[in-house]
């Protein structure tokens, strides 16, 4: 009888266990793949919002939703390189960024460090959580983030010389040396793909790290960006 219930409770540990592991995963997973929804001030009259983001345990150290303030905000951004398409992107508009993180958990979900630049707008309320997906989202991270697993990488192939993973929700994911950036098209279909891939032909340099990066360079060319004062995560 002890050893049926010693047996028993060694099962519910390690079913505890591996529900954990599954949830960190399930975190990690959806925060690197499926594109930031975006806080309704995104489409707002322009203003700037220093208080903390909209995801739940996250915080925006640092939020802009007009464009020479977010500008401004990228251009003195240096805990890593950032990226972006430059102040518009196939008729769609630069509109916001913002500096995302969240704290690890004691359950051993990661801790997470993204940089947020939008394209375009979009209707608050246009899914049953009462906002919406920006069209066109570039999301930067530093090199020391957690690395997708290979399970959710659809397909590979090089963009500018540089291994790309083509991701759900039509989302392209670049890994160059010193910084990740992750690029969504308008829609979770391959209209999206082809969009993101398209941007990612065109990306360069957004604050001083990056400054020498330009949309002929390869992502893989270390000399291009600099170093910045985030070093692990």
């Amino acid at each position: 009888m002890h050893r049926f219930k010693s047996h028993r409770l060694r099962s519910g540990i390690v079913f505890l266990g591996v529900g954990m592991f599954a949830l960190a995963f399930g975190f990690a997973f959806r925060s690197a793949v499926y594109p930031r929804l975006s806080p309704a001030s995104v489409t707002a009259d322009p203003v700037t919002d220093p208080t903390p983001g909209t995801g739940a345990g996250s915080t925006s150290p640092s939020q802009a939703t007009d464009p020479v303030k977010c500008k401004q905000l990228m251009k003195s951004f240096d805990d890593y390189p950032l990226v972006w398409l430059g102040e518009d992107f196939e008729g769609l508009p630069l509109t916001g960024c913002e500096h995302v993180t969240t704290a690890a958990s004691s359950y051993g979900i990661p801790a997470t460090d993204h940089f947020y630049i939008y394209y375009g707008t979009c209707r608050p309320g246009d899914n049953e959580h009462g906002s919406c997906l920006i069209p066109v989202q570039v999301s930067v991270e530093p090199a020391c983030s957690t690395p997708i697993i290979e399970d959710a990488k659809k397909r590979h192939f090089a963009i500018r010389g540089t291994a790309a993973s083509e991701l759900y929700e039509g989302s392209i994911q670049i890994e160059a040396p010193l910084f990740k950036v992750l690029i969504g098209g308008s829609g979770g279909n391959s209209a999206g793909t082809a969009q993101a891939a398209r941007a990612a032909e065109v990306i360069e340099g957004a604050n001083a790290l990056a400054s020498q990066l330009t949309s002929s360079d390869r992502f893989s060319d270390g000399s291009k960006v600099k170093q910045g004062k985030k070093t692990s995560c």
